[in-house]
C-alpha cells in the first residue's frame, strides 16, 4: 500500500469526482482499496468540517474610555474604624457580602 499525505488524497478525490466513474471502478483503475478510499474520504471530510467550524472572524471595536463616553466608572469606598478600602471596580457581590459580614 502506498502511503499518501492529505494533499495527495484530496487530489485523488478530485480526480474521482471529475472521472464520472464509480468509486469501485476508480479504485480498481488506480489500484486502491475501495474500503480505505471510502474511509479516507469520510475522515478528511470530517476534518474539513471541523476546520471550517473552528473560528469565526470578528471585528473588534476600540474601547472607549469611560470619561469620553459620558459614563462614570463604578467605584466603591468602604470606611471602617480599622481603615478604609477603595475599589476602582466593583468586586463580586458574594465576596462583598462576606466582607461586610466579617466587618459587622
Amino acid at each position: 500500500m502506498k502511503k499518501r499525505n492529505e494533499e495527495q488524497w484530496r487530489a485523488l478525490f478530485a480526480q474521482h469526482d471529475a472521472s464520472g466513474v464509480s468509486a469501485a471502478v476508480f479504485c480498481k483503475q488506480n489500484e486502491l482499496c475501495p474500503k480505505y478510499f471510502s474511509l479516507r474520504r469520510k475522515q478528511l471530510a470530517k476534518m474539513a468540517s471541523k476546520e471550517e467550524a473552528g473560528f469565526v472572524r470578528v471585528k473588534v471595536k476600540p474601547k472607549i474610555p469611560h470619561e469620553a463616553s459620558g459614563v462614570k466608572a463604578a467605584s466603591l469606598t468602604i470606611r471602617h474604624h480599622v481603615g478604609q478600602l477603595e475599589f476602582g471596580t466593583l468586586p463580586p457581590p458574594q465576596w462583598l457580602a462576606q466582607l461586610l459580614r466579617a466587618l459587622a
